[in-house]
């Protein structure tokens, strides 16, 4: 089919449009790139890489984002390694050591550069960390050795700690105890030299030395410092520091025997592994929560969760989690008789802890395949790792090494306390200025509740006023203003209702209708006064010879309507005979006269179609008592009293 001249107009102008659009899509492209290409690039200042570095303490998300919000901008090169330093240290406190790679790999060709040497020592030695942690010690030994080379400058003080302190906790992983603790005291030494004012590293010091001892087997003091770095991380808020304190109390309690207080220990380094989001911390307490339940005879279910824990140990590459794991399955499948099982895993947890070297884990391990092989009776084996056993055990606990290391120690605990005393200072400090801030807030708070009171007095007196003159309004509505009875609005109220329940329940009320005679004459002889003293005594009489669930109302004039609820003719004839009787002793001072009154009254028997019938009835009654002679009582089915 041939396209017509118009679809060829329309077809070039459809062409023409993205055409435009996407001159204008270019344009604005070409803008953007030449915008960031020309962008001047963002110096961060010292105190925002301070800021990142103490929000990577406390709040490692938080702390990544802020990171990663910092990335995205064109920052200079020395601030994106400074940034990319922090950035570091946060992946690598929660174990994401494949995080840690990638900022090692993307930053290794820029810090060689001149200038770059404190982010060179900084994001190296953090992944010499890592590295660590996987079971490359020999690796990370030699980044550790050669960044102290490079770090030993003046200005790189506080780099230079940082690396000695690693090298520190790996010396003591491998069992050089005295090469430990003269590494995190040097590490001490350059970090009080830098003049940082970084509470929180000290702390992370002092957890360095707990592990040295934990190591040794000088568990008391292991403890002192793990104590001690527990209460300070909390007033830090940093979750991550606390987890794995509490869970290195837990370790050396079980190596105490303590089960029931490592327990405890372990399930709150759980807790607060949980609240930070930290899996590999989660599954530590787990193998150690185990290990509770495994000492209180739970074997099997202790088995299961090592299982389900070492998977999560490899994925991390985490050796001596995975290592620990394996020999803790050991243990408790001999306990429950699979000995020729549990060698293998042992054999396993060996070979880990060979490789990384670590002494105390080897030590462990040969113990404990010393036993299995005996109780298989490879008593060869046996005897041979148990003579390896020996040697190194002589290692850990030589004499001389360890009155070096209590030299050491008293070395770095001289160098620590005035350190100790300087935040246990600035703790006080500000738990006044917090217990000032109480105490004003605790005057505002005394001031707010005074006001809040007075304001519901008053609140409650208006309340109370305000019902009082409704009350009062509602009487005034309901009330004759002369003789305080029922008025005739209210009264018909009552009726109505009354006349509802009848019918709901099949009762019967009766109605009277009571008009003083003679009233007028009282009226014309002795005043309107007397007229109104007269209405006033027979409202009183009313209201004593009724009954409780009777009303007495003034219906209009001297005409007064009495409510009988739930009362036949028969019932109400008697009471209306007494009130007949009673107006007749009235005595009322200024009318000296005998006071009568006629009444009639009717019954609803739900004949009646309305109450106005009702009404009609009594009315006819009260005139046939008044055309009778008046001072009697007639009812609307013709008995007369």
């Amino acid at each position: 089919m041939s396209s017509s001249p118009k679809d060829g107009k329309v077809q070039g102008k459809c062409c023409l449009d993205v055409v435009m659009r996407l001159k204008r899509f270019f344009i604005v492209l070409l803008w953007l790139v030449s915008g960031s290409l020309w962008a001047e690039p963002i110096e961060l200042t010292d105190a925002q890489i301070w800021a990142l570095k103490k929000l990577a303490d406390t709040d490692a998300e938080q702390a990544v984002k802020t990171a990663e919000t910092y990335l995205a901008q064109p920052l200079t090169e020395s601030s994106r390694l400074k940034v990319l330093g922090k950035l570091c240290i946060t992946h690598l406190a929660y174990s994401r050591y494949k995080k840690v790679e990638e900022i090692y790999l993307q930053t290794k060709p820029l810090l060689s550069k001149p200038g770059n040497k404190a982010s060179l020592v900084e994001i190296e030695s953090c992944h010499a960390r890592a590295i660590e942690r996987q079971g490359q010690l020999d690796e990370a030994l030699t980044i550790y050795n050669d960044l102290i080379e490079v770090a030993d400058a003046p200005g790189l003080d506080y780099q230079l700690s940082w690396v000695y302190a690693s090298r520190g906790q790996l010396n003591s992983y491998r069992g050089n105890y005295r090469d430990s603790i003269k590494d995190i005291t040097k590490a001490f030494a350059l970090f009080e030299k830098s003049g940082v004012d970084d509470q929180h590293y000290m702390l992370q010091m002092m957890n360095a030395m707990g592990n040295t001892y934990g190591y040794m087997k000088q568990n008391d003091k292991a403890l002192e410092y793990y104590y001690r770095v527990v209460d300070l991380l909390a007033e830090f808020g940093d979750l991550v520091g606390q987890s794995v304190a509490t869970y290195n109390i837990s370790n050396v309690l079980m190596d105490m025997e303590r089960w029931q207080e490592a327990k405890t220990w372990a399930e709150k380094s759980r807790r607060l592994a949980l609240e930070a989001k930290d899996e590999l911390g989660v599954a530590y307490a787990d193998v150690h929560i185990a290990t509770c339940f495994a000492n209180m005879g739970q074997l099997s279910e202790a088995i299961e969760v090592a299982r389900q824990m070492y998977p999560i140990f490899t994925r991390y590459r985490e050796m001596e989690g995975a290592a620990s794991t394996l020999l803790k399955q050991a243990r408790w499948m001999d306990e429950l008789g699979d000995t020729e099982e549990a060698i293998p895993l042992a054999e396993e947890g060996l070979k880990l802890y060979r490789d990384s070297d670590a002494v105390a884990g080897i030590e462990k391990s040969l113990a404990l395949l010393a036993e299995l092989y005996a109780n298989t009776e490879q008593h060869e084996l046996a005897y041979d790792a148990m003579k390896e056993r020996f040697e190194l055990s002589e290692k850990i606990f030589d004499k001389d090494m360890n009155r070096e290391v209590a030299r050491m120690e008293a070395e770095f605990k001289r160098r620590t306390q005035d350190k100790e005393n300087q935040l246990l200072r600035l703790q006080n400090e500000s738990k006044q200025a917090r217990i000032a801030e109480v105490e004003r807030m605790r005057g505002y708070a005394v001031l707010f509740v005074a006001t809040l009171i007075m304001v519901a007095v008053v609140l409650t007196w208006l309340l109370f006023v305000n019902r009082k003159v409704t009350r009062q309004m509602v009487d005034m509505a309901r009330k004759d203003p002369l003789t305080g009875l029922s008025n005739r609005r209210h009264v018909l109220e009552l009726l109505r209702a009354e006349k509802e329940r009848a019918k709901r329940y099949s009762e019967n009320f009766c109605v009277a209708l009571m008009d003083v005679d003679h009233f007028k004459a009282i009226n014309d002889t002795h005043g309107h006064h007397a007229g109104d003293q007269v209405l006033c005594a027979i409202a009183k009489m009313l209201g004593r010879e009724v009954r409780v669930v009777d009303t007495a109302s003034r219906y209009g004039g001297e005409e007064f309507l009495i409510l009988f609820p739930n009362t036949d003719e028969i019932h109400a004839a008697p009471i209306l005979e007494r009130i007949r009787l009673a107006m007749t002793k009235l005595e009322v001072e200024d009318v000296p006269r005998i006071i009568t009154a006629s009444i009639g009254y009717a019954e609803y028997r739900g004949e009646d179609s309305s109450l106005e019938e009702l009404l009609k009835r009594a009315d006819t009654a009260l005139y046939q008592a008044k055309s009778e002679g008046r001072n009697r009582t007639v009812s609307a089915g013709g008995a007369v009293s």
